[in-house]
This record gives C-alpha cells, sequence and structure tokens, in this order.
C-alpha cells in the first residue's frame, strides 16, 4: 500500500503543482507568515523540488528500489517540517489523508511491516 502512495503515477502532478505554487504563495504571504512559517515552507518547497526533479529523470522507475528509497525519505523529511500551506496543497490522491502531524494517515486495518 505505501509502495503505491509513493508512486510516481500518484505523487508526481500533486507534488509538481505544489512545487509550481511554493514560490508565489512564498512571494505573496512573506509579510504574513512567522519566521518559523518561512523556515519550514522553505525547506518544503526544497524538498519538494528535489522529489520533482527525482520523478523528471530519464532514469527514474517505481521498480529501482534506490529511486523509490531516495523518495521515501525525501517525504519523510518533508514530513518533519509539518503539513505545507493548506492554501497551495490542492487534493491530495485518494487514501492519503495527513493527519494533525502531517503524516499520512493510512486507512483502518492498513499496516506497514
Amino acid at each position: 500500500m505505501m509502495s503505491q502512495l509513493m508512486s510516481k503515477e500518484v505523487l508526481y502532478e500533486p507534488l509538481k503543482e505544489l512545487h509550481d505554487k511554493f514560490p508565489s504563495y512564498l512571494e505573496d504571504n512573506a509579510s504574513k507568515l512567522s519566521e518559523e512559517d518561512k523556515k519550514r515552507y522553505v525547506a518544503q518547497s526544497k524538498i519538494v523540488a528535489e522529489i520533482v526533479a527525482t520523478f523528471e529523470d530519464p532514469s527514474y522507475s517505481d521498480e529501482d528500489p534506490q529511486k523509490g528509497l531516495k523518495v521515501v525519505e525525501l517525504m519523510q523529511e518533508m514530513q518533519e517540517h509539518g503539513s505545507p500551506p493548506a492554501e497551495i496543497m490542492g487534493p491530495l490522491p485518494p487514501g492519503f489523508d495527513l493527519g494533525p502531524d502531517g503524516l499520512p494517515s493510512l486507512p483502518e486495518g492498513c499496516t506497514i511491516a
């Protein structure tokens, strides 16, 4: 389940959209954001850019465990910074809801072994 949620097919479009929206959001809201939020959002923006670049690399394949591990690690790093701004999040893929801690909420009964 988690590997499907971390696939390019599921993540690329929403992350590409987030990547495209982050710069203008940060610029338009610079005076409204706390320093802490600015720092978090800038870090998230860089991580999203790295994930998008990974997916756009011609050598990327969901079947390549190294590339998949890199995406998982980057997603975990992004989650350490909390949720991105709600104003630019857009809809999440089906089954990919975030909890209050910014981590994915898995469907009931789903476990990761």
